[in-house]
């Protein structure tokens, strides 16, 4: 499908530009060659639907990039559950099915898995939508890059805006007692402090807890906190959630990693602001022309998960295109050093050099309380990160809240 919109007229005219010079330089074929790119999903069906989907958007549209080139991009798909599973399935994609790149949306484990599989077969693999900050720092690999944002940039973002924005520099954390939501809470506690805020208190929260949040909610009236962060996942964060709407304590609250697939069942009962990667009801930068696409594509909203895996089959086809190589050896430089890529966010988006994580811009959503859920927007945008006017920011504004060189701890 091609752009119609006419909002985003500098970076269309730019990324047109570059496409042209590309295809320019790519030398002439004989006949069509096929470049097999391998995706490997995770084996539980909600999470698939949309990173499928805009993986197989992304391939419509970077075939009538690369069409003049005499370039054909095919996406072989393969499921697997636990990390031997994930990797077995991803050796047989290259041995059997000859991909030549692997993507990636598994679990943890599957995504560390896939990363060294893919620097033993010298493959770039690109991780779609695992956030696990380790990847991006001890667990590093040279030919791994990553589209997800971090968790610490989730978090950082969602802080940056609460405290700098909103002046909302007194928190309360709720802390569940996962590995993942210890994490969450260690890195908004450094980091509300970092930016001059305070942690008024933090409170544990185990399953027990969350189905009976009385003492929860006495702690939070206490604390009068100007920010309820929300450290939880799964059903201690929906249950926590609609313990606070449902107490009206007039405090503003949220989270970093929202379970947007669960707010849909009773979004009346869930509040707060998240952060996110990417919202259907975005229209700046011409944001909107690319959710109608989508849309009219798949028959659903542009979510996080369908933009970055959107994203990542346009980010490696197009850098095979300019480097005018699928071999990690060209890609891996191209894409460490030379990359631009048009996100429809405003800015040319680029990769770290130091852990090769995606630069982007995230937004802040909120819980929709102002019209019935429609299926589409329980949840819509409040603001985005960066933002306009930030103070004491030097360098590439997208690298505010993600950890730099020194602090990631990745050495390739």
């Amino acid at each position: 499908m091609r752009a119609t919109g006419t909002g985003f007229r500098t970076l269309r005219r730019w990324a047109g530009a570059m496409a042209l010079l590309v295809l320019a330089a790519w030398p002439a074929q004989a006949q069509e060659q096929t470049i097999r790119l391998g995706l490997l999903l995770s084996r539980a069906e909600g999470f698939n639907t949309s990173v499928r989907a805009g993986a197989l958007m992304g391939e419509e549209e970077l075939n009538e990039q690369a069409q003049a080139a005499g370039i054909r991009f095919e996406i072989v798909a393969a499921r697997g559950g636990h990390s031997s599973e994930v990797a077995a399935e991803a050796t047989g994609l290259i041995d059997r099915e000859g991909v030549q790149a692997l993507l990636g949306s598994v679990s943890d484990a599957g995504t560390v898995a896939l990363s060294e599989l893919a620097q033993e077969r010298g493959l770039v693999f690109f991780n779609i939508t695992n956030d696990l900050d380790s990847l991006r720092g001890a667990k590093c690999r040279r030919n791994t890059f990553h589209i997800a944002p971090s968790q610490t940039m989730r978090v950082r973002a969602l802080g940056l805006w609460a405290v700098q924005a909103k002046e909302w520099k007194n928190w309360v954390i709720l802390e569940g007692d996962g590995k993942s939501e210890g994490r969450m809470a260690g890195i908004a506690r450094d980091y509300v402090e970092s930016r001059g805020g305070k942690i008024l208190d933090t409170i544990p929260v185990t399953d027990t807890d969350a189905h009976d949040p009385g003492a929860i909610l006495a702690r939070l009236r206490a604390a009068r906190a100007q920010f309820i962060f929300a450290a939880l996942t799964g059903e201690k964060q929906e249950l926590a959630m609609e313990a606070i709407q449902g107490a009206k304590l007039g405090i503003p609250a949220g989270g970093a990693e929202p379970e947007l697939a669960r707010m849909g069942r009773d979004t009346a009962k869930f509040d707060g602001y998240w952060t996110t990667g990417w919202n259907h009801r975005n229209n700046i930068f011409g944001a909107s022309e690319l959710n109608n696409r989508f849309a009219a594509f798949a028959g659903l909203p542009m979510n996080e998960r369908a933009w970055s895996a959107w994203a990542a089959v346009k980010v490696l086809g197009e850098a095979v295109l300019r480097a005018k190589s699928a071999r990690a050896a060209d890609l891996v430089p191209y894409l460490q050093e030379q990359a631009q890529f048009d996100g429809y966010v405003g800015s040319a988006l680029s990769f770290q050099p130091w852990n090769h994580q995606l630069r982007q811009v995230l937004q802040v959503v909120r819980v929709n309380h102002e019209t019935p859920w429609n299926g589409w927007d329980s949840v819509v945008p409040e603001a985005t990160v960066p933002f306009r006017g930030m103070k004491g920011i030097q360098g590439d504004p997208l690298d505010a809240f993600s950890p730099g060189a020194e602090e990631s701890g990745c050495k390739m």
